[in-house]
């Protein structure tokens, strides 16, 4: 994931790119379905995805909001977890997040399978 400006809305978006045919198709299938998945997930603690294409290079990738802050393996690495107090604050932002991921992945699906 990089960060880069978007010169046509003068803003900073995340873009994820798959990068030398890294995995093959089924790489590029998942790649796919997380740009679906994540177009059809609203949650604060989530950010929005935006255009989804290829490189020049042929390289399909996807943009998405910037979030601020610190990913959650840099809060455990430094040990920001450990307290109870610290985690619990966390982990109550994440389990709603979760369980919203595994409603939408499943009716995405659900939907995906009653069109073929």
């Amino acid at each position: 994931v990089w960060l880069c400006e978007d010169d046509v809305q003068a803003q900073k978006l995340a873009l994820k790119v798959i990068s030398g045919g890294e995995g093959g198709d089924k790489s590029l299938l998942q790649f796919k379905q997380e740009f679906r998945l994540m177009t059809r997930l609203r949650h604060p603690h989530c950010c929005a995805v935006h255009d989804y294409g290829e490189t020049e290079d042929g390289e399909p990738y996807f943009t998405m909001e910037v979030v601020p802050g610190r990913g959650l393996d840099e809060l455990i690495a430094a040990g920001e977890t450990r307290d109870p107090a610290a985690f619990k604050a966390i982990f109550s932002q994440l389990l709603p997040l979760s369980s919203r991921i595994h409603f939408t992945f499943w009716n995405t699906l659900r939907t995906c399978v009653s069109m073929s």
